[in-house]
């Protein structure tokens, strides 16, 4: 039971010079053994672990872990298996269909693979803390050299003390996180359609079958010769256009359902689009034919000729997709242009033309289009060689936890429960006489003092309201504010650029697209990455997923965060609470077994189902998409090209970009703004008492507190850390976590 005592010394400063001799039981002069103590932990190696050892302690949620890197790892193949069958047999295609269902399909499938994903990297964060951790004899080096290191938190500087096949390991479960990370959501992925499409200059008699002269306008192949009169010369010549005009005519004729009348509002939005997915062939509609291709062939080529009472008077095509990224505006033949050298041909500057010229387009007055509608083509591809990738990592993950499990046969002090056990079994002789030291004191004199071998001077208690937030520290606020910023930076870029491109970004059309909808509308272009060739597939793939990266380092740092807060409420509930040590190794008497690790399971589960969802929204927000082009007789190209050889050998058919969803991207921001709103919040709150000091996970400031009198060390009864002794003749006291009674520190009191 805490009770009061009053100072027998008067205090005027935090600290005070040693005036005499003390002689309490527990207290030394550190000069005397601090060189001397020998190292009882086992020395780290790899040595066989029974089945019963598995059972318990953190062994136990490392097999746990094992288990479910096993099970991924299963679930993994059995989807690589199916995937690879389906696809083979399929034209690389595990679902065709309609977008919708398509999408449905997709998106199904990124919550199991974030689910996954997030149990794998749970799984690693586990056994790479337990490689971090240090043991009592790691600690004892340390603190002998006037270092100290972090228990209960994974840590870099932990690291520098391992040895060497500690590091390793904890280096190939870093390395194997990496391709779970950039490439486990691109094994599936969205492909939507392109489609080629010709232009048809025609009278609206022609669609009802009317005659029209047929000698410019051959069937495509045909070869023609005609005379020119420029150059009184002959030329054979083939038509530019694939689709036969006779054809088209009567696939309008047959099923004008397929077709539909737009006015030109309604066709330059229907064709203003990079990708063409839902529609194709498109007959622009002049009621005359202009002069200048009427006149005799004196003044103009034969080729351009056009009968004056002709119904059907031009066909030209528009080249496909590659051709145009590289060459041509895709639909700039609406602001009568297809030349690079002047501003590219928007939506908007097609509607400004076609309101200031009547919209006319090469000379042909055009009042309104016929396009040819087509039904939404989409489906889902799987991709083995990345397939392959990630189960070479789950597999390697699986081996390296196995290793932690079945071969370390270490004792890490997993958490601060750990340590004091240890250090309350055998006190740490550099810390002896400094019992309220905190972390600001470690570094600023307890380091100096054991360099200089001296004693530090008496510190006076006074106690200070301290809130969560001062738990971890400045630097693990840093790393996860910067973080968190970064993403932030990346995120709102993308949305805005999003929202930008949108012809109408009100939020019911954002709502109307949804989560992760590939669709023409919504892929990237114009960025700089490339689209095709051998490296465009595995560098959109990169792009796609380094969101993802970017986050698990806001994961890691946030959990780094709340650890090391919740470390601090526990162990600052000691000035108020008796209580068991939460302990990770076997548990004895009033023990208590460990959370996840340190975090409380009500903070632990919750952060591993918001990381799961984030990471999700993540891969709707910004994802892979295939694109395949269809000719303009609606066939695939398979690989070939218009032009010949293809542009600088490149195979201008398939595409690989990045789509984006406007919609996800903002329940991204909303979802990681709440966390963070409550991650600050909670920061202010008061820990649990003001009089111990705050020492975090330093592992000085732990040993410090752990100087106890001869018969109340026991670490196996309930624990409460006070004021255990005092001198008699100076009214100095000691404070010590004790299984024996304690009393609250006296204000003003010097204490060793």
């Amino acid at each position: 039971m805490h009770g009061s005592q009053s100072p027998k010394t008067s205090v005027v400063s935090k600290y005070a010079p040693l005036r005499s001799d003390i002689e309490l039981s527990n207290i030394i002069n550190v000069t005397e053994r601090a060189w001397d103590i020998s190292d009882t932990s086992p020395t780290s190696r790899w040595t066989h672990v029974s089945l019963n050892d598995l059972r318990q302690g953190w062994r136990f949620g490392a097999s746990l872990g094992f288990l479910t890197c096993l099970s991924v790892l299963i679930l993994n193949l059995s989807l690589t298996i199916w995937a690879t069958t389906r696809s083979n047999s399929n034209n690389g295609h595990i679902f065709q269909g309609s977008c919708a269902a398509a999408k449905r399909y997709n998106m199904g499938l990124h919550l199991v693979i974030n689910v996954l994903s997030t149990l794998l990297l749970g799984a690693s964060n586990y056994s790479m803390q337990c490689l971090s951790a240090p043991t009592r004899g790691v600690l004892d080096r340390a603190h002998r050299k006037g270092k100290w290191l972090d228990v209960g938190v994974q840590s870099f500087r932990n690291l520098k003390w391992s040895m060497k096949w500690k590091k390793a390991v904890w280096t190939l479960l870093g390395l194997s996180s990496l391709p779970i990370h950039l490439l486990y959501n691109s094994v599936f992925y969205a492909t939507i359609t392109n489609n080629d499409y010709e232009l048809y200059f025609a009278s609206r008699d022609w669609l009802n079958g009317s005659w029209y002269d047929s000698w410019n306008l051959p069937a495509p192949g045909t070869v023609r010769s005609y005379h020119s009169p420029t150059t009184n010369e002959r030329f054979n010549w083939t038509p530019i256009y694939e689709t036969d005009p006779a054809e088209l005519l009567k696939d309008y004729q047959t099923f004008p359902a397929n077709y539909e009348h737009l006015d030109i509002d309604g066709c330059i939005d229907a064709y203003a689009n990079t990708y063409l997915s839902d529609r194709r062939n498109v007959v622009l509609l002049s009621p005359s034919v202009p002069t200048i291709y009427a006149l005799p062939s004196a003044y103009v080529e034969e080729i351009e000729r056009v009968e004056k009472d002709s119904s059907l008077h031009w066909v030209i095509f528009s080249s496909d997709q590659q051709e145009l990224y590289n060459k041509l505006d895709r639909y700039g033949w609406m602001c009568d242009n297809w030349d690079r050298g002047v501003p590219a041909c928007t939506k908007e500057r097609a509607r400004e033309y076609a309101a200031h010229n009547n919209w006319t387009i090469f000379g042909w007055p055009v009042s309104g289009c016929v396009s040819q509608k087509l039904a939404d083509k989409c489906s889902v591809n799987f991709h083995l060689g990345i397939a392959i990738v990630v189960v070479l990592a789950n597999f390697g993950k699986a081996i390296c936890i196995a290793a932690v499990c079945f071969f370390l046969s270490d004792q890490p002090l997993l958490t601060t429960g750990d340590a004091v056990s240890s250090f309350l079994r055998e006190s740490d002789p550099t810390t002896v006489g400094c019992c309220l030291l905190d972390r600001k004191d470690i570094c600023s004199h307890w380091r100096d003092a054991i360099r200089s071998q001296k004693r530090l001077p008496l510190k006076a208690h006074f106690p200070h309201i301290h809130r969560r937030w001062q738990a971890p520290g400045w630097k693990s606020w840093a790393s996860f504010l910067l973080f968190f910023i970064i993403c932030l930076i990346v995120v709102g870029v993308l949305l805005r650029i999003g929202i930008h491109s949108m012809d109408d970004p009100s939020f019911s059309t954002i709502r109307a697209l949804g989560f992760g909808t590939a669709t023409a509308e919504m892929v990237i272009n114009d960025w700089g990455i490339p689209v095709s060739g051998s490296g465009a597939l595995l560098q959109n793939v990169l792009v796609a997923n380094t969101p993802q990266l970017l986050f698990s380092s806001v994961y890691l740092t946030l959990n780094n965060v709340l650890t090391r807060v919740h470390l601090a409420v526990e162990w600052a509930s000691y000035l108020t609470t008796r209580k068991g040590l939460r302990v990770s190794h076997n548990r004895k008497g009033a023990q208590r077994s460990t959370y996840f690790l340190q975090l409380p399971y009500r903070v632990g589960v919750p952060l591993m189902a918001i990381s799961a969802s984030l990471h999700w929204l993540i891969s709707q927000s910004i994802f892979l998409v295939s694109i395949e082009t269809y000719d303009v007789n609606g066939l695939p190209k398979n690989g070939r090209s218009k032009v010949e050889g293809g542009l600088d050998g490149v195979n201008e058919e398939h595409i690989a970009t990045c789509g984006y969803s406007p919609l996800a991207i903002i329940c991204l921001l909303v979802v990681s703004g709440l966390v963070v709103i409550y991650v600050v919040g909670m920061g202010f709150k008061k820990l649990p008492s003001d009089g111990m000091p705050l020492v975090g996970s330093n592992s000085v400031g732990i040993a410090a507190a752990c100087h106890p009198p001869q018969d109340g060390g026991d670490a196996q009864h309930p624990l409460m850390w006070g004021v255990v002794s005092e001198s008699s003749d100076e009214g100095i006291g000691h404070c010590s976590f004790s299984s024996s009674a304690v009393s609250l520190p006296v204000q003003g009191q010097l204490h060793a």
